[in-house]
Order: structure tokens, then sequence, then C-alpha cells
């Protein structure tokens, strides 16, 4: 313990049965390393409570019996591998709270039995990695809260973790985070809020969310939390991945027309009872059309027997002049047939399989004869024509909602995140 060396301290290879304590040691050697211990076997735990060492240290291939516990050290190699634990195999915890490194800290590789806590610890690398836990393994939980601070890349690619409790006031700031591989079980600490892990995955490198993006570390934060039940905020999320893929360049031309589409009429799959409102409000606003066409006497019956009876003769248009079929005393036509009802008509259109009688009974005219013209021209009726349209438009909309909303809720349409 307080030991204080100016040249380097090796320890390449050594074994050591039970603990080494070098608690409040000073290697203030400024080369390539300052404390040397890779491939080191310590069968107890290994302490570097409050060091401090101007040069690197190294434990690659180290293997330690019970925890690491570095807190309070001072790992001083700007710009540089500061901390260096490639490979390391950790019995226990891994405790780097409240360091304070200026250079790189590497787990590259490491494997850690219990948890890794870093909180309260200030990783400096502006230009760099300033942590990095590539192919790391921890079979607990990864602790970045209480005031840690990464000025520089935080790199968890690849890296397998049991659960992750952090602080939104510890991430690196945006375009310093890559967590392409990122693996874990479960988020720890309070309820996460519905926009958290969007802000999360956001810090990701700018290249993993456009040109080159990167869709696992979406994927695993929504099966995540799922898994633990926070399903709006899972919804929400696999949402926000959508909508990411789409401005990334996944999906282009046409593709990414009707990726918007889907989006705006069912949430991507995620909110299935979306389609539902946007059928309601087509049904009504049709509906609307239909009952001024009715006004404007543009609706008929479609069975000639009716249209075409001597006692309805009056009721048929005129010229210059159309006649209301539908609200008419006299032109209602026989009790037995159906009476025009808008909200009806425009719902019978919108149900594929629904038949309420309506659309096969009343229909809008769109020409009729010039009845004092001998060379039986016609005449148009605009109106005629643009409720007609609106039909077509309602009867495909009726079909792709519903065979939408049935694909959804069997499963036949995968969402993004189950690809």
């Amino acid at each position: 313990r307080k030991v204080e060396a100016s040249g380097a301290v090796r320890l390449l290879g050594a074994r050591i049965g039970g603990d080494l304590a070098c608690d409040g040691g000073r290697f203030l050697r400024k080369g390539e390393d300052a404390l040397n211990c890779d491939g080191m076997s310590v069968t107890g735990a290994l302490f570097l409570r409050e060091v401090e060492a101007s040069g690197e240290v190294r434990l690659l291939g180290a293997r330690i019996g019970g925890n690491l516990v570095c807190d309070g050290g001072r790992f001083l190699k700007k710009g540089e591998d500061a901390l260096s634990c490639d490979r390391m195999n950790v019995a226990g915890d891994l405790f780097l709270r409240k360091v304070e490194a200026s250079g790189a800290v590497r787990l590259l590789g490491a494997r850690i039995g219990g948890n890794l806590s870093c909180n309260g610890g200030r990783f400096l690398n502006e230009d760099g990695r300033a942590l990095t836990g590539d192919k790391m393994s921890v079979t607990g939980t990864l602790f970045l809260r209480e005031g840690t601070t990464i000025a520089g890349t935080l790199d968890l690619a690849s890296a397998e973790v049991g659960g992750l409790v952090d602080d939104p006031a510890c991430w690196p700031s945006e375009g310093k985070l890559i967590l392409d591989g990122f693996r874990y079980a479960r988020f720890g600490g309070a309820t996460p809020a519905t926009d958290r892990r969007g802000d999360w995955l956001m810090r990701q490198r700018r290249d993993h969310l456009g040109s080159s993006f990167r869709p696992q570390p979406w994927k695993q934060a929504i099966r995540v939390l799922r898994e633990m039940g926070h399903d709006t905020e899972a919804r929400a999320l696999a949402i926000r991945f959508e909508q990411q893929r789409r401005k990334a360049g996944v999906f282009r031309g046409m593709a990414g027309v009707l990726h918007d589409l889907y989006g705006a009429m069912a949430g991507y799959g995620h909110r299935p009872m979306l389609l539902m409102r946007w059928m309601a409000a087509v049904w009504l606003t049709c509906a609307l059309f239909y009952q001024n066409a009715s006004d404007f006497g543009v609706m008929a019956p479609t069975n000639p027997l009716v249209f075409d009876n001597p006692a309805y003769t009056d009721c048929r248009p005129r010229a210059g002049s159309l006649t209301n079929w539908t609200n008419s005393g006299t032109c209602n036509g026989p009790n037995e047939y159906t009476t025009f009802q808008p909200l009806l008509y425009s719902l019978d259109l919108i149900l594929p399989l629904v038949d309420l009688q309506q659309d096969k009974d009343w229909a809008p005219m769109v020409t009729r004869a010039r009845t004092s013209d001998p060379k039986g021209e016609t005449e148009d009726f605009p109106l005629g024509h643009f409720i007609r349209v609106v039909m077509w438009f309602e009867i495909l909309f009726g079909w792709v909602a519903s065979l939408m909303f049935v694909a959804i809720l069997s499963g036949l349409i995968k969402k993004g995140d189950e690809e």
C-alpha cells in the first residue's frame, strides 16, 4: 500500500495466492506502462483504491479470483490508454467508482462474474473512446449513475450484461455512443419514461443512425421493455424505430410511401386500433358526402322496377332539374323498398363483408338521356361522377384497412422489431 514508484512496476505473469493491495500507490512513470500486470493471477481480490498512475496501468489477460476495486483511482494518460484490462477475468465485482481517467479505459473482451459499477466515475477522452467494453461480458449489472461523466465515446459493441442501471445525465453526448450488438436482460432503476430509451438510442454514432443504420440496439431495447411489462413504452419505441429507419433511407421511393402510409394508418402495426379511428373518420366523412348528394337529388334507386315505374314518373330527373328521391313524400318508393340512409350507405361500402342492402338499392346518377332530344344525347351530372369516385375510394379503403387489421392481429404482417 501507498507505494511510490517513479519507474515501471511490472508483475507480468505473477502468481499471487491471496489478495494484492496497492491502495494509495503512486506510479509516476510517464512512459508506456507505469504498472504492468499482464497475465497476472490473483486468487483473492486486487485493490487499486486511490492509486495515481501517470502512465498506463495494464491488466491484460489478468485473472482475479475476487473483486477488482479501483475506487477513487486516478489514471492519467491523456489521449492514450490509461487503464487497459482487455481479456481480463474477474470472478467477483469490478468497481470503478469515482475513478478519474484522462485517457481510455479498456475492457475489451473482459469477463466479470459480478457487477460492474462506474458510479461517480469521470472518463475523459474527448477525441477517442473514453470507456470501451467491446465484447465484454458482465454476469451482473452495469451501473452508470450517481454523477458518472463520460466525455468521449462509450463503446459497448457486442457487450453482454445481465442488467443496465443508468441515468440520462450520465450518458455521453450525441454521436458518442456505440451499442451495436449490446445485449442485456433488463433495465434497472425507476420505470422507464416513454421517450427515455429513444433519446438514449439517438445518442449513437451518426452513421449508425443514418447511412449504416444499426437496427439491433433498437430491437434489443424494445424486446427488453416488452419482457419487463412496459408495453406502452415498447410500442412508442418501436414506432420511433420505424421513423428512424425511414429517415435513415432504409425505405425509398414507393416502398417509403407505403411505409409512411402504414405508419399513419396503424402505427407500423403497433397501434392496430388506430385503423378503427381512420375507418370511423372515412365512414362519417363519406356519409356527409352522400347526404349532400341525396339533398341535391343525385341518389336514386337502382331497381328499374322502381325507377321506371309510371307511378314515379315525376320523380325522375327532368330537363334542368333533379328530384330528391330520398326525402320527398311522393318519391320515397314502395314501402318494401329500402329507405336511403347516408350513414348505413357509407357503412355498407366501407365494411367489405357486411351487406346492408343500401349500396345494392341506391346509387348516384351520373348521366341521363335527354328525353326531348331525338338524337339520344345524354346529360352529365358532375356531382354524381364525384360521388361515384368517393364510393370507389371508400370501398378500396375499407378493403385495405380491414385486411391490414386482420393481418396485424393474426401476425401475418410482422412488425419492424420482429423481422
